[in-house]
């Protein structure tokens, strides 16, 4: 009997893999408005909101002015020369 050449005529459904979806779910109504939000042209957006008046949003802001102005800015905290009068 060759076996390379058989076809499997039995052919079986395969349960659908995943989190179950309940109809009237919490989960449910929280993925349809997003659903929603998205068809909407909404942006979706994850994690905490950033505020505008935050001390590192500002720091973001300075650094982004600086690039535009053509400074040079490098990582980390800005090195301070001190002279030695001897």
């Amino acid at each position: 009997m060759n076996t390379e050449n058989q076809v499997v005529a039995n052919a079986t459904e395969t349960k659908r893999r995943g989190r179950p979806a309940v109809e009237g779910s919490k989960r449910q109504a929280v993925l349809a408005a997003r659903a929603e939000r998205i068809a909407g042209g909404a942006e979706i957006k994850r994690g905490r909101p950033a505020s505008e008046t935050s001390k590192r949003h500002i720091k973001l802001q300075e650094r982004a002015e600086r690039i535009a102005r053509g400074e040079k800015v490098g990582p980390g905290r800005p090195k301070i020369k001190v002279e030695v009068t001897a």
